[in-house]
């Protein structure tokens, strides 16, 4: 599943600041919505991302996985609000169902609710926080051992400052990625033979589909120089303690 982003930002696509222009502090960072958290491949480079007044449609294809997307923003002032509904062929939130027996369903439909706040930490310094809930139902294969699912509900949240330093922009952010807090899958699975009748004997179990908690830290740097604008940043996760620059 991949990992949410700490940074929250319209679902416009960004542009990079000409290189005589200073980055601005009170611009939110350019980062990936959370409706591409739950379907990656509605991000992908083949697919579409248009805006229409306030409403976002979103879509592409990455491998044997297809993700579609429709969001409702509103704005005011330092605060957005958005209604998502996520559709996957072929993937489950992000991740490729698999084939066969031992698919876990041929997609996913998800609806959203993702909210975000910007606070101002005196004159140059803002804090930005963010959440986001979802309820996802899994499309069940004919031929896979799960043969039902009960609905998986997942979110993110996390908190960011940024502000001005050494000629761009700093921030520095504490974040749970997206993770399943709630959901199973009903299996069926041979658990013996019958001699006499000469017929697997089949049995059924339910498995909780929730993940473990953890947070990411998160620093970035932004800025502009001779050559363009550029970003670098890195993430640290706990308590599995892996490093993503």
């Amino acid at each position: 599943m991949a990992a949410a982003v700490p940074a929250y930002n319209r679902p416009e696509r960004h542009r990079l600041t000409s290189p005589t222009s200073r980055p601005d502090p009170y611009r939110p960072a350019p980062a990936i919505p959370t409706r591409f958290s739950y379907a990656p491949q509605a991000d992908s480079s083949i697919g579409f991302d248009r805006h229409i007044r306030g409403v976002t449609f979103a879509g592409g294809r990455h491998g044997s996985g297809e993700g579609k997307a429709i969001t409702l923003g509103w704005s005011r002032d330092r605060m957005d609000l958005r209604f998502s509904y996520i559709a996957e062929q072929g993937a489950i939130m992000g991740m490729p169902t698999g084939r066969g027996g031992l698919s876990l369903g041929t997609g996913a439909r998800t609806l959203m609710i993702e909210a975000h706040r910007a606070f101002m930490l005196g004159e140059t310094w803002a804090l930005d926080g963010y959440a986001s809930l979802g309820l996802t139902r899994i499309s069940i294969g004919p031929l896979s051992l799960v043969t039902n699912a009960s609905a998986i509900i997942g979110c993110r949240f996390g908190v960011q400052a940024r502000g001005p330093a050494m000629g761009g922009v700093v921030s520095f952010g504490v974040a749970q990625p997206l993770k399943i807090e709630r959901g199973a899958a009903h299996i069926m699975f041979a658990s013996g033979y019958d001699l006499a009748s000469r017929a697997l004997i089949f049995d059924h179990a339910w498995a909780s589909l929730a993940g473990e908690r953890h947070l990411a830290v998160t620093a970035s740097y932004r800025g502009s120089g001779m050559f363009g604008a550029f970003r670098a940043g890195t993430m640290r996760d706990f308590p599995d303690g892996g490093s993503r620059p």
